[in-house]
């Protein structure tokens, strides 16, 4: 998950919430969800859902997310972008989910 350091965490939350928000209007998403660690609120994760791979290029040019997202990765100590696929039994090569992690890769 992004590292967030103390002083930064309200006005991060408040724009990953603002992001979250926009993002669940746009086409071909199934799940958008901004989530903080139950034991570290500093901690936190976007876990994503799409449609497809247009669908998430969409999303990626969206004024919301231009806007937003380099706010986010400026208040983040830790943040790192990783792409997770993998086939449904029920709808089979959808992109499933995309993560803003941080796996001890320093900025």
């Amino acid at each position: 998950p992004m590292k967030v350091a103390g002083e930064n965490l309200t006005e991060l939350k408040e724009l990953a919430l603002e992001l979250q928000e926009f993002s669940r209007e746009d086409g071909g998403n199934l799940r958008y969800e901004f989530c903080q660690d139950t034991e570290d609120s500093t901690r936190c994760i976007f876990i994503e859902t799409w449609t497809d791979q247009d669908a998430l290029d969409d999303h990626s040019e969206k004024e919301h997310f231009e806007r937003l997202v380099p706010q986010i990765e400026g208040l983040a100590e830790i943040a790192r972008l990783d792409f997770l696929r993998y086939k449904d039994k029920d709808e089979p090569n959808v992109l499933r989910h995309r993560q803003l992690q941080a796996l001890g890769i320093n900025r």
